[in-house]
């Protein structure tokens, strides 16, 4: 008898998809009911059964299809990796159409797996330029920071969790701008941000590109890449399209490590996602909890900071003493100042990072939730976050906001990548 496709087996059969295995004490009661009209669309019920012992964090889906005769698996693609979940019943919806064109329920078996939601997510690009793809992993343990593959082989990311705060400055904040108007902001869904800004190795190991000012032989590889602009990172085409589209250009940097690690959800920060990791949980303006006292110099700053008068050193910690840098006149190595409260280090100074968002000076008073910026573009061009190397306190400062040209390339300028959920 002729097989059905796998389409119009589920039309005409129980709700219930027989060739749907779930690993045990993990996952239960497994349940694919399609969209009627028929949308390609399937909607996939499930209850994650905990033991008390794994993290309250969530829980991240995998979802794989495995073809009958064993020789391929293919993974399903339009479920963006993570798909992250917490414990008890959820629904997750997958593009059968989209993954499977025309595949018969006989060909294959999908296989639901949950695992306990990681700190960090990493995604190897040692294969370098030529290498189809980039290997992605998860774990609870932190980088090695006396081993520099965490700075050039491999890109580190740490989840940050939903939550709000106030982006912005109070009034009588030293250095404070008009662009800087308190108020309320909501994040509806946790991300993973970059543990440091991208260096120089992890940029030429996806482009085969070496753009940097700062290119010393002996330590560029750990420096943060800059002497980049947002089009060579997303592009000048479908690049230029946030918020109304998140699609890159396939040769832009983004754009090529998304096809090689499938982390569709990966990006640049908003100015919000950007400036809730740097705070950290502070009010402050540097994420120390320490206020600045100048718009020059500040004492506090030199130990999170490479910038305009760290004078070479950095700090050892409020009770140790300043260590010696590498080169005093330039960008430093990524990680070898004192991280904020969330682990993530140099989001005062070194470089100034890149947002998505298109830059507006005045951000308002009301609350917002998930903000993306302005729909359309303004000449005043894309926003740029943190201070750089040779920027004074008051430009280093967690709501210091200033633009861009999308085209414009500096020195002082690069970027940190964040993975969001789906």
């Amino acid at each position: 008898m002729k097989r059905r496709s796998f389409v119009s087996l589920l039309l005409a059969s129980a709700v219930w998809l027989p060739c749907l295995s779930v690993q045990a004490l993990e996952v239960t009661g497994v349940a694919a009911r399609q969209r009627w009209p028929w949308n390609n669309l399937v909607d996939i019920d499930f209850t994650v059964v905990t033991n008390g012992t794994e993290s309250s964090a969530g829980f991240v889906i995998d979802v794989v299809g495995t073809f009958s005769n064993g020789v391929r698996k293919v993974a399903a693609s339009t479920f963006t990796t993570p798909v992250e979940v917490q414990a008890g019943t959820n629904r997750i919806t997958w593009n059968l159409g989209a993954d499977y064109p025309g595949m018969r329920l006989s060909d294959l078996t999908l296989t639901v797996s949950a695992s306990p939601l990681q700190t960090y997510l990493v995604i190897d690009l040692s294969g370098g330029p030529s290498a189809t793809s980039y290997p992605v992993r998860y774990t609870a343990t932190p980088p090695d920071l006396a081993n520099d593959a965490c700075r050039t082989d491999e890109l580190w990311l740490r989840r940050v969790t939903a939550g709000s705060f106030t982006m912005g400055s109070p009034a009588g904040e030293v250095g404070k701008t008009a662009n800087e108007t308190p108020h309320a902001v909501t994040l509806t869904k946790g991300f993973y941000i970059g543990v440091f800004e991208v260096t120089q190795q992890q940029w030429h190991h996806v482009t085969g590109q070496k753009p940097s000012y700062y290119n010393n032989a002996d330590c560029w590889s750990t420096r943060p890449v800059e002497n980049v602009s947002y089009n060579m990172i997303r592009g000048s085409t479908d690049g230029t399209n946030w918020p109304a589209s998140s699609t890159v250009d396939a040769t832009s940097f983004i754009g090529k490590l998304r096809a090689r690690s499938g982390l569709a959800c990966l990006d640049l920060p908003t100015e919000a996602q950007w400036e809730y990791a740097c705070r950290a949980g502070t009010t402050t303006a540097l994420n120390n909890g320490t206020n600045t006292t100048s718009t020059t110099s500040d004492p506090s700053l030199g130990y999170i900071a490479r910038y305009k008068y760290s004078g070479g050193y950095l700090g050892g910690g409020t009770t140790q003493p300043p260590q010696s840098v590498d080169d005093t006149s330039a960008t430093a190595k990524v990680g070898v100042y004192l991280p904020n409260a969330w682990g993530l280090y140099d989001m005062h100074g070194n470089v100034w990072e890149k947002c998505l968002d298109w830059f507006v000076g005045n951000l308002g008073t009301a609350g917002v939730t998930d903000p993306v910026g302005a729909v359309s573009a303004t000449a005043a061009g894309r926003a740029d976050r943190g201070g750089g190397c040779w920027d004074n306190a008051a430009y280093c400062r967690s709501a210091m906001r200033v633009p861009s040209a999308p085209h414009e390339c500096h020195a002082r300028k690069g970027l940190r990548l964040v993975v969001n959920n789906p």
